[in-house]
């Protein structure tokens, strides 16, 4: 529970393997639950929050709700998982276990670990790993190397200027379509286009850019072959490339069930092909630039080598080799 910048949270933070077994075994499970019993780590109020459990091998992982967030190991090393996603919750969460020495912020999207004035990020799916060096402090085992990126504005004028006819499929719609305030794409074509939705959004994630996390790496791919299309029903495929930008940057009218795009919408569908086309070309697009250890700063571009692009990036890789 917080209560303003002041967390009751009960946790009692840990020097070491010791003392997060000296809390295990000094503390009782709370039984008569419906669920298995769990160990507190903070309040026992706050047992569904906050516990504490040993593993087979001896190692001792310090939950947060189902996420084993801190793990103290038996030879003497600290693992420190995000989850999946950097949260607010869980940066207030790691220096409460770990005390003095480690505070945590959400930066860039992913979690910022300021480690005695030096700061590191860490990857939202794999663990960062801390050991304790001979005055007693914690210090990373192996600090990833970081890295920003810069845009190529040649290359990227050049990327952009392959698919000038896509974009002039764009602006003709626009002409076409746009009534002076809106223009209309209907339930019924979309799905005559794309067939029924197969969720109940309002804003369908099969054909929303940066919808779904799990899958949207495949609509990246049919993106690419549709503004890659030169055949004679390319505008076939423009079309397919029309809608699925009206589903991500339009909204809906609840009273027809129409999706509508005005005018500054047709500026952000034209800036969300570009950033597409960006992805497409992302190491032509864009160059690393090292980051010194100790230091984070922020990647403006680094989406594009995350997510839904890197899975996209990693399949197309495979089936090339």
């Amino acid at each position: 529970m917080a209560f303003g910048n002041y967390r009751n949270s009960g946790i009692s933070w840990f020097r070491d393997y010791g003392d997060a077994l000296h809390k295990y075994e000094n503390t009782t499970d709370i039984r008569g639950r419906v669920v298995e019993p769990k160990r507190p780590l903070g309040h026992r109020k706050a047992v569904d929050m906050y516990s504490i459990v040993k593993l087979d091998n001896g190692d001792i992982e310090c939950v947060l709700y189902q996420t084993p967030v801190v793990t103290f190991r038996v030879d003497g090393t600290v693992s420190i998982r995000a989850g999946g996603w950097a949260s607010q919750t869980t940066a207030n969460f790691i220096p409460e276990v770990m005390g003095h020495g480690v505070s945590v912020r959400v930066f860039d999207r992913k979690l910022c670990l300021n480690i005695h004035g030096n700061e590191y990020f860490m990857d939202n799916h794999t663990a960062f790993h801390l050991r304790k060096d001979e005055e007693g402090r914690w210090q990373p085992l192996e600090a990833k190397q970081m890295f920003v990126h810069n845009i190529k504005r040649k290359e990227s004028n050049n990327v952009i200027r392959k698919y000038a006819e896509v974009f002039s499929y764009l602006e003709s719609m626009r002409k076409l379509r746009h009534d002076g305030t809106n223009a209309t794409f209907s339930k019924q074509e979309i799905e005559e286009c794309f067939g029924e939705p197969k969720d109940n959004y309002a804003r369908r994630l099969d054909i929303t850019l940066g919808g779904h996390h799990a899958t949207g790496h495949k609509l990246y791919a049919d993106f690419k072959t549709w503004i890659d299309d030169k055949s004679e029903d390319k505008h076939m495929s423009y079309y397919k490339v029309l809608l699925v930008l009206a589903n991500t940057v339009g909204y809906m009218d609840w009273h027809t069930n129409e999706r509508r795009m005005q005018s500054r919408h047709w500026l952000e569908a034209k800036n969300a092909l570009k950033n597409m086309i960006w992805g497409f070309y992302r190491d032509e697009v864009f160059t690393p630039i090292a980051v010194h250890k100790g230091y984070v700063r922020r990647d403006t571009y680094g989406r594009f080598f995350e997510g839904e692009w890197e899975r996209y990036h990693e399949e197309k890789n495979q089936v090339i080799s």
